[in-house]
């Protein structure tokens, strides 16, 4: 099916089934960027609440929770600090030693989209709660 076949068929389909065009610019808005993209603060923010594989790990996943931004002591024009929070889950998350950091590999849950990201340990971490946190330092 080409995207002309598409657009006449399956757009049609949609609307003509009652589905309000509100709730078709809803969907359409809450696409994710690409993660091979995700740079900045704004693009992280996103993936809030999506969950990602540790791939070679079987069984432990990862949520992100929070991407919080840090205000700089010398603001410098296009320096941007923020932090990626992560809850850790499955029950390989116990054995999971990363309080000196580790380069994990992820894969995104929904797209199947992998990147690698430096995580360490972030307090407060129980072997019930693990929390891993990513930080960036990115200059425009």
């Amino acid at each position: 099916m080409n995207k002309r076949e598409f657009v006449l068929s399956g757009c049609a389909g949609l609307l003509g089934g009652g589905l309000p065009v509100a709730a078709l610019a809803e969907c359409r808005s809450q696409a994710l960027p690409p993660l091979r993209d995700a740079h900045s603060l704004a693009d992280w923010q996103a993936f809030v609440g999506q969950c990602f594989e540790v791939l070679g790990q079987p069984g432990l996943s990862l949520r992100l929770l929070a991407v919080q931004g840090e205000a700089c002591a010398q603001p410098q024009a296009g320096l941007q600090q923020f932090h990626l929070s992560f809850a850790l889950q499955g029950p390989g998350a116990a054995t999971l030693q990363t309080s000196s950091g580790q380069i994990l590999h992820l894969q995104h849950k929904a797209s199947a989209q992998e990147t690698a990201l430096f995580l360490q340990a972030a307090a407060p971490s129980t072997e019930h709660d693990a929390r891993l946190q990513a930080s960036f330092s990115l200059l425009a």
